[in-house]
């Protein structure tokens, strides 16, 4: 697990961090001090963990380990570039949770960005560049979306959702607070249905006559052999021109300047069909790509809950195990003392 460490600068997020890692981060009394993220990794030891190692006689026994990182204070209009909030803003998007440190004592030796001391005040600072920040994010993606979501079912349910979530978080709300049971049946939907789409096979099965026409035709004006049998003819009509047929198509060719205007007229609008159809592929393919990585994305995240769901259920059993293992010894020594009584 990857926690990060925020708060306005000069609340003591490396005072805290140096305490939990022991890392010696620079702790100084001006704001900005840290600039470049701290990180830390913390063993979380767990007299379970060295119970279950001695019953199972393991080799050896690794606790689990959280990585704090220590970021650098955001201030007000961080998200919109203020101080070096883009950069800090970054670094929490890369963390699984966060942890808001506050201050609330009264120093007049540690200087405050604001000036005074009022918790709430900076609590609220921090929520609304986080809540800004995920706007932001929030608005590129439903630009995104809003493009393939007029044909598509999935998509357009997903933009419904998205256009919701901003509203949300526009009334001030942390998207954390957001419930909805829009979202599991957008999960039960991308789920079930199979996304994955041979584009190539689904474009064949719909293609007309014509357009088979305008691909052969494609294929051919655009390959070597075209251009070389193309010249030869004009070659060849050139020189039955002047030399045997005099009268037929006499300099300056009028007649296969005709012909040739003809063929260009022609060729540059089939050219055009099957241009335009292999960019309409080129679009299916980037919407079977999205929905795709969406589906993979929401099916990681439902595991990653119930693996969550998994090892607290894990903990309940193993303690209620433990719980049971101490009963059992309990009895037995009620035992043996009343067999000697």
């Amino acid at each position: 697990m990857k926690l990060g460490i925020v708060g306005l600068p000069n609340v003591g997020k490396s005072t805290l961090f140096n305490s939990l890692t022991k890392a010696g981060a620079l702790s100084a009394n001006y704001p900005f001090a840290t600039i470049d993220p701290n990180v830390g990794i913390v063993a979380v030891p767990d007299e379970r963990i060295v119970k279950l190692g001695e019953l199972y006689h393991t080799k050896k026994v690794t606790p689990a380990t959280i990585e704090f990182v220590d970021i650098a204070g955001l201030v007000k209009g961080a998200s919109k570039g203020e101080g070096l909030g883009n950069k800090f803003l970054s670094h929490i998007r890369e963390v699984d949770a966060i942890a808001h440190v506050v201050r609330c004592f009264e120093d007049t030796n540690v200087i405050h960005v604001d000036g005074s001391i009022d918790p709430i005040r900076d609590i609220e600072t921090i929520n609304y560049e986080l809540i800004f920040s995920d706007v932001e994010i929030l608005e590129r993606r439903i630009a995104k979306t809003t493009r393939g979501a007029r044909n598509d079912k999935v998509l357009a349910k997903e933009l419904d959702f998205q256009q919701r979530m901003k509203a949300f978080l526009e009334e001030g709300n942390l998207a954390i607070k957001y419930e909805t049971e829009d979202e599991d049946e957008l999960i039960d939907l991308l789920v079930d249905k199979s996304i994955a789409m041979d584009v190539d096979k689904a474009d064949k099965d719909n293609e007309k006559f014509g357009d088979k026409v305008a691909d052969k035709l494609t294929e051919i004006a655009g390959s070597w052999s075209f251009i070389i049998g193309f010249s030869l003819f004009l070659v060849i009509w050139v020189l039955l021109n002047v030399y045997v047929f005099v009268n037929l198509d006499p300099y300056p060719f009028v007649f296969l300047n005709l012909l040739l205007s003809c063929i260009a007229a022609l060729q540059a609008p089939v050219i055009m069909m099957s241009q335009n159809r292999s960019a309409k592929k080129d679009s299916m393919r980037s919407k079977n790509d999205y929905k795709t990585d969406l589906k993979s994305e929401l099916i990681l995240e439902d595991l990653h809950d119930k693996m969550d769901t998994i090892l607290k259920n894990q903990k309940k059993i193993l303690s209620k195990l433990e719980d049971d293992k101490n009963e059992w010894y309990r009895n037995k020594i009620r035992a043996f003392f009343c067999i000697w009584c």
